[in-house]
């Protein structure tokens, strides 16, 4: 069972199953969550996203915000 961000695995208003007519997409993937610690150095990892853009995930900082 992985992390999805779907809406396709949701029952319809009135309870009933929905039809699944497509597979799952990348674009509807989800990652771990990074579980940030506080400490003396700081761990920083730059995650790939959608758009050939680039995000920084802190696995470990100083101070919180």
């Amino acid at each position: 069972m992985g992390i999805s961000r779907d809406s396709r695995h949701k029952r319809r208003k009135t309870g009933g199953r929905m039809p699944i007519h497509q597979k799952k997409r990348k674009f509807e993937r989800g990652r771990q969550s990074s579980n940030t610690k506080l400490g003396e150095k700081t761990k920083k990892v730059v995650v790939k996203c959608r758009g050939n853009t680039s995000k920084t995930r802190a696995l470990r900082i100083n101070e919180g915000t």
